[in-house]
């Protein structure tokens, strides 16, 4: 699910969201108000049918889209008001921070269960995201190691991701997404990895 700041930003276009957020912003927030009714429907229709998780992506919060202010104004709130709105529904609620230069500190105190982020690209690293969100973290591989290296450099991801939190409140992934065209030998040496180190709960 996407945050309702990202959804507006891709029905306007990525130059005029920019600039009317800047200079109309309370046209923009009319925008929000009425992409995130729609969103919090989503979420719940998602939930009806029996869908038990769900996975928010903060896609906007990195500096190569707004300032921190700017998100903590214009964005958080609407944030904030679907995930509360799910939160009681759902056992596993996820927000994934995507992109670069990202906004990890502005975010830790969303309700979520796990907090996903490109770690092996942009600060903060896995055990120091880990203890600043205080909650379960998601993340671990690079997307590039897993799409184009080797079963044994995999290995050696899943190993380092382990090691740094100590494998308590981690569930080993990539930053983001794992392409269709993975290699599976490299999805089964993740599979392997995991299960042959000492991973806690």
């Amino acid at each position: 699910v996407m945050s309702p700041a990202y959804t507006v930003m891709n029905l306007a276009g990525r130059d005029r969201f920019l600039a009317d957020i800047r200079s109309d912003t309370g046209r923009v927030q009319a925008a929000f108000e009425a992409v995130t009714e729609t969103t919090v429907d989503l979420c719940h229709a998602y939930l009806d049918v029996g869908v038990t998780g769900l996975f928010f992506s903060t896609f906007l919060a990195a500096k190569q889209y707004l300032t921190p202010a700017e998100y903590r104004e214009l964005c958080m709130p609407f944030d904030l008001q679907v995930l509360r709105s799910v939160r009681e529904r759902t056992r596993l609620l996820v927000n994934h921070i995507h992109g670069s230069d990202i906004y990890f500190d502005l975010l830790t105190g969303y309700p979520v269960d796990a907090v996903n982020w490109e770690d092996r690209t942009t600060a903060p690293t896995l055990a120091d995201g880990k203890a600043a969100c205080g909650v379960c973290v998601i993340g671990g591989i690079s997307e590039s190691v897993l799409l184009r290296g080797s079963p044994d450099e995999v290995r050696s991801e899943v190993h380092s991701a382990v090691t740094s939190t100590g494998g308590l409140r981690l569930i080993v992934g990539t930053g983001c997404v794992t392409p269709v065209t993975t290699p599976e030998a490299n999805i089964l040496a993740t599979r392997d990895a995991v299960n042959g180190t000492n991973v806690g709960t």
